[in-house]
C-alpha cells in the first residue's frame, strides 16, 4: 500500500487550493466503502477531516484541517487498485497540458493512456491488453520516453 499526495503540491508547489492523495491498494485487499470508511473515520477522529460531502465506493471528498492549522482545503482521496497507481498518480499529479502530451505519446505507438492504466491497443475483435504500472516509471519505460520529475512538468 502506497499513499502519495499528487496535484500541485506533487509538482512543488509552496501552496495548494485543495489536497489530493491517492491511496494504492495491493491485489487482494477489497476496494471499496468499507475500507474508504475506516481511512476516513481515521483522520475525522485526528481532526483532520471536518466535513464529508461526497463518500462513493473509490473516491471520498471532503474538507480537511492540517493539524494545528487554522486554514480548510478541499480533499480528495482516491483508492486505486496497485497496478494502476502509475497512471493514476500521472493523471492527478498534472498538469492537464502534460498528460496530454503522454497520452498522444502513447497513441502514437500504439498505447492508450488512461486514468485506469497504460493499453496496448490490439485488433479489433481482441480486447486491449493492459499494461500494470505500478508507478509513473513503468509508463515512461514502456513507451521509452525519458521519465520527467513532477516539478520539471509543463
Amino acid at each position: 500500500t502506497n499513499v502519495d499526495a499528487t496535484g500541485a503540491y506533487r509538482r512543488g508547489a509552496s501552496e495548494v487550493e485543495n489536497i489530493e492523495v491517492i491511496i494504492s491498494v495491493d491485489s487482494g485487499q477489497k476496494i471499496g466503502k468499507p475500507l474508504l470508511r475506516k481511512i476516513v473515520a481515521t483522520l475525522e477522529n485526528s481532526g483532520i477531516i471536518t466535513d464529508a460531502s461526497v463518500f462513493g465506493p473509490k473516491k471520498f471528498m471532503g474538507i480537511a484541517l492540517a493539524p494545528e492549522g487554522d486554514v480548510h482545503r478541499r480533499i480528495d482521496i482516491t483508492l486505486v487498485p496497485s497496478d494502476e497507481r502509475g497512471a493514476v498518480l500521472l493523471h492527478t499529479t498534472g498538469p492537464q497540458a502534460f498528460v496530454v502530451h503522454v497520452k498522444e505519446m502513447a497513441a502514437q505507438q500504439e498505447y492508450k493512456l488512461k486514468e485506469e492504466g497504460l493499453y496496448k491497443l490490439t485488433t479489433a475483435d481482441e480486447e486491449d491488453e493492459k499494461i500494470p504500472v505500478a508507478d509513473e516509471q513503468d509508463i515512461f519505460d514502456t513507451l521509452k520516453i525519458p521519465y520527467t520529475a513532477p516539478e520539471d512538468r509543463f
